[in-house]
């Protein structure tokens, strides 16, 4: 066969729908409900690709913007509504027939007079598909400091704080929307 005769079979099987196109991820779609960690319910949406990888959805100053995660490592900057910059960066990211998971690290800077306010947060998310429903575990660590100059009374110096690192973990059942 020529590759002319090749590529009309190839038009021909595609117009009448003889082949088969290549399936969407069972994961693929949008996904909703709540999560709860002790008495705190937190709505919840979870949004996936075709092929079944995480989309992850921010706000930023010019508007709402999505990025599907692709590969650890991967990075993005972005200007939150408040100002400041955000900075994310993919830990970890696996999609298996059944489910997902992918880490996130989530730093943010702001400087406002003579301190510099930042945290780092550091997302942690799982999901199995189970009976027609997406079973999710997020787990949420964050970590806040603010330095800075003093210029007070007794002459000014240098100034950091620290806080604790707090963490809590959401569970839930999300449902296709």
């Amino acid at each position: 066969m020529t590759r002319m005769s090749l590529l009309a079979l190839a038009v021909w099987l595609d117009l009448f729908g003889m082949v088969r196109a290549e399936e969407k991820h069972p994961l693929a779609g949008t996904w909703s409900g709540s999560l709860k960690a002790g008495n705190q319910s937190v709505p919840t949406t979870s949004r996936f690709s075709d092929v079944g990888r995480p989309i992850y959805d921010y706000a930023t100053r010019s508007g709402a913007r999505s990025v599907e995660l692709t590969r650890k490592g991967q990075s993005f900057r972005f200007v939150p509504p408040g100002g400041g910059v955000a900075t994310v960066t993919v830990l970890d990211v696996a999609v298996t027939p059944a489910g997902f998971r992918y880490q996130l690290r989530s730093s943010f800077q702001r400087a406002g007079g003579a301190l510099l306010d930042q945290n780092t947060t550091i997302i942690a998310v799982e999901g199995k598909l189970a009976g027609g429903q997406l079973a999710v575990e997020r787990k949420v660590a964050r970590k806040a400091a603010v330095s800075g100059v003093s210029t007070g009374f007794t002459g000014g110096g240098s100034v950091t704080s620290i806080g604790p690192v707090r963490s809590v973990t959401f569970k839930g059942a999300l449902k296709r929307k």
